[in-house]
């Protein structure tokens, strides 16, 4: 079959890469790159890093809306178009223009998730399974007919970025198999139901900020669903403290303690009040400028005090 590839980030590639071994590509389509960093470095996408090591033509439009991009689009004469975590929503000009539709693979079991940052949210929500749903794109927001579906068991102790790399190599895998069911023309889609509908929109960096008057089992999930970004960070006074692990803590809280409020100081462990009288122990921090270290790292170079308190906001 001839594929025009869409997506951007890693979890695209391994979907690519498979795609690629059994298919052509005629040409790979991803946002455009982006100046980062304080010297304002132009960074491509890990998709277009790929494509270009393979050769494969490269399409960076701002916007799929345009006809001009559109025709230059419809001149690769590709049977299908598969989309994998592209980043913008399609138009019905593209949609329509692959004589087998646009099979896009999103990282939930749909109707759960639909948006950006299914995986996030699925941690967030304490989902006990997430997985993959491959499906023929409409003009809605994830909400097109369902193809195939693949579930992945999550742990209470599972982060977004190690969820993020089981999923993208099962959804290489449902994606083949999906191409192979449209190439033979036996297709069964599936109307996603209308019961269960959830939304996962991106997050915003404000978002990271932790809110102690909340319950233990909500802190770490937060914890683990915000990684990379935007983190789940605190402040110690004008210190930003990113936080990359916490567990509730065995040993509970204190009913008087004011949530945010330092407990006890171990050599490995601080342990924090939240809500109802429980309490986190945090594990793993970041200093705003320093690395990721364990608790004991950190207070080797610090001297945090019983009773002092950590807050969503400098002060």
């Amino acid at each position: 079959m001839r594929v025009l590839f869409m997506g951007t980030p890693v979890f695209a590639l391994p979907t690519l890469s498979a795609v690629a071994a059994l298919h052509e590509i005629t040409a790979v389509v991803t946002r455009p790159d982006k100046r980062r960093g304080r010297g304002q470095q132009a960074a491509c996408s890990a998709v277009k890093e790929w494509a270009d090591t393979a050769g494969l033509p490269i399409e960076q439009p701002t916007t799929l809306r345009d006809p001009k991009v559109q025709t230059r689009l419809a001149g690769y004469g590709a049977d299908v178009v598969v989309v994998a975590a592209y980043g913008l929503i399609l138009p019905k000009e593209i949609l329509e223009m692959p004589p087998l539709g646009c099979v896009n693979v999103h990282a939930s079991l749909l109707p759960r998730h639909r948006g950006a940052a299914p995986i996030a949210w699925s941690i967030l929500k304490g989902d006990t399974q997430t997985g993959i749903t491959t499906m023929l794109m409409d003009e809605g927001l994830d909400t097109g007919p369902m193809l195939l579906r693949r579930v992945l068991n999550l742990t209470p102790y599972d982060t977004t970025p190690e969820v993020t790399e089981k999923l993208a190599s099962i959804g290489a895998e449902v994606l083949v198999e999906t191409l192979g069911v449209l190439d033979s023309g036996n297709v069964n889609v599936e109307p996603q139901p209308e019961e269960g509908v959830t939304l996962a929109p991106s997050f915003r960096k404000e978002d990271g900020a932790l809110d102690w008057n909340q319950p233990a089992t909500f802190i770490d999930a937060r914890v683990r669903a915000l990684q990379p970004w935007p983190g789940t960070f605190t402040f110690r006074g004008d210190e930003r403290l990113l936080l990359w692990r916490v567990e509730e803590s065995t040993e509970g809280g204190s009913q008087n303690a004011q949530p945010g409020t330092v407990l006890m100081v171990g050599e490995t462990v601080i342990r924090v009040a939240c809500s109802a009288g429980h309490a986190v122990d945090v594990l793993e921090l970041q200093r705003s400028g320093g690395r990721r270290q364990s608790t004991a790292e950190f207070l080797r170079g610090k001297l945090v005090a019983v009773g002092e308190r950590w807050s969503p906001e400098s002060v």
